[in-house]
């Protein structure tokens, strides 16, 4: 976002300074139109308006005209042109799945400022979601050249490590860093998490515990009090969805409209960590599905009813119909003619019930594992702020309990629609449960959804390394290795 008010005729000065006090405050739409009065205003085009047109209307979901906007303010020659192929890049990453119209984007970044380090973690990561290893090792190799205490770089170069069985490197990499006195606070919260998972790989599971606790410990401290995890919120958002989407006489909703003539999604949801990555990775690899991967539509659609759930649950007929077109117009976007997509945001099991007022066809895997594997997943693993219970194991232990409670009431309502995959299952017994799992989704057995050998599409996820590797069951009992840390954890749920 930028602004500039010199040498400007007074109407103009003051229908800018609205715009922008409109956008700062949040006021999407309204600024959107200021915006686009005062492009209409100016007697030559101004590369900024452009910009700033661009960020609102991305924040409104409107990404193709975001991406044409920010071409403009290229054309325009506006001041850093590499923050503006960056944010290019997110979208067509993020939001339209074109991997390779993103490296290009932040290839063009470098090319303005070779020094541009969110540029360079952008390719990176995207690298790291193509499965392009050396690439994306190159890439966070760059990023150490400028900012040798990288905390994510150094993470994820750890990841890429251990996917080749680098362990000891790794580790030996990761305590050098830390000895440094010059470490940044949450660069550090990184590197206990990337020391713990390569401790874990040498099966010094102690030590690895001790990272993990203190890496959680520093991100919990740094976190902005306003994104806390808040137990008493959860609760009131349980109650709420159990009381907005009560069960009928017939176990079925009765807030159904009559279906639009298209396949619904899949929505594969369940905790993070659960095995929803996995779960999409063998579904998609049948003819008639294409993987979607993690959007942010129902959540973005959730942000827009408040309070939530109770605006939800009075939308009417024709409200969830433009609800379903906003939703397949964002999808058709980035999976033109695609048939059947999968949609796997892992917390939409919260928005079940609003998901099946929009698409009442709609059916829904929900993935589970061993709760105290589940849990140790979580733990260790560094969300920043996308996950603030995560960072406590007490915290995760209610969220588990939140999620549990809300996922008998919506099987009690939605019934077959809801498809159980178990994770420990499916990785002992590929071909039974994924047999079972196609058969509850009305589709035929095809035996490539029984193994990922061969299988290069991105993956978006901490699991990108991970479900690239054959089948194997080494994460199922893997809390064994740390059961003295988790006697606490085990009273509360009743495993002790």
């Amino acid at each position: 976002m930028t602004v500039g008010f010199q040498n400007m005729p007074s109407r103009i000065v003051q229908l800018q300074r609205q715009a922008v006090q409109l956008m700062m405050a949040g006021q999407v739409i309204a600024a959107i139109q200021a915006f686009r009065d005062l492009i209409a205003m100016r007697s030559a085009p101004f590369a900024d308006d452009w910009f700033n047109l661009a960020y609102l209307l991305r924040c409104d979901r409107q990404f193709e005209a975001a991406l044409d906007h920010y071409d403009r303010a290229l054309a325009l020659g506006i001041n850093g042109p590499e923050e503006v192929h960056l944010n290019r890049a997110a979208i067509m990453s993020e939001h339209l799945h074109r991997q390779d119209a993103a490296i290009i984007a932040l290839r063009a970044a470098l090319n303005h400022n070779p020094t541009f380090l969110p540029a360079l973690l952008n390719l990176a990561t995207i690298y790291e979601d193509c499965g392009r290893a050396e690439e994306a090792r190159t890439a966070y190799r760059h990023v150490l050249t400028l900012d040798p205490l990288n905390g994510r770089a150094h993470g994820r170069l750890t990841a890429i490590d251990l996917h080749q069985g680098l362990a000891d490197a790794a580790l030996e990499r990761l305590n050098a860093t830390m000895s440094s006195k010059h470490v940044r606070q949450e660069d550090r919260a990184e590197l206990h998490f990337a020391a713990g998972l390569a401790l874990d790989a040498l099966q010094r599971f102690d030590e690895a515990f001790t990272h993990f606790d203190q890496g959680n410990r520093l991100a919990r401290r740094r976190i902005d009090p306003a994104l806390a995890y808040d137990r008493t919120a959860m609760d009131t958002l349980v109650d709420a969805l159990i009381d907005g989407y009560p069960i009928s006489g017939t176990g079925t909703t009765t807030l159904l409209r009559p279906q639009d003539g298209n396949p619904a999604p899949i929505f594969i949801c369940g905790l993070f960590r659960s095995g929803s990555t996995l779960a999409e990775r063998l579904i998609g690899r049948h003819r008639l599905i294409t993987a979607g991967g993690e959007h942010e539509t129902i959540p973005a659609i959730v942000d827009r009813l408040v309070p939530y759930p109770q605006s939800a649950v009075v939308l009417s007929s024709d409200q969830t119909k433009a609800l379903g077109v906003q939703y397949r117009q964002e999808l058709d976007a980035a999976f033109p003619n695609a048939g059947i997509i999968t949609d796997k945001r892992p917390d939409n099991f919260l928005h079940i019930g609003l998901i099946k007022q929009i698409f009442p066809d709609a059916k829904f895997v929900h993935t589970h594992r061993h709760q105290l594997d589940n849990i140790l997943s979580i733990y260790f693993l560094y969300f920043a702020d996308g996950v603030s219970y995560g960072f406590d194991l007490d915290d995760i232990v209610h969220y588990l309990g939140c999620h549990d409670r809300l996922m008998r009431h919506w099987r009690a309502l939605f019934g077959n629609d809801i498809v159980e995959l178990d994770y420990d299952a499916l990785v002992r017994d590929p071909e039974t449960v994924m047999r079972s799992v196609l058969t509850e989704l009305d589709l035929p057995w095809e035996a490539d959804c029984a193994h990922t050998a061969n299988d290069q599409d991105a993956v978006k996820t901490a699991s990108s390394w991970h479900v690239r590797k054959p089948l194997n069951d080494r994460s199922s009992g893997r809390w064994r290795n740390y059961a003295a840390h988790l006697a606490d954890v085990r009273t509360k749920l009743g495993l002790a």
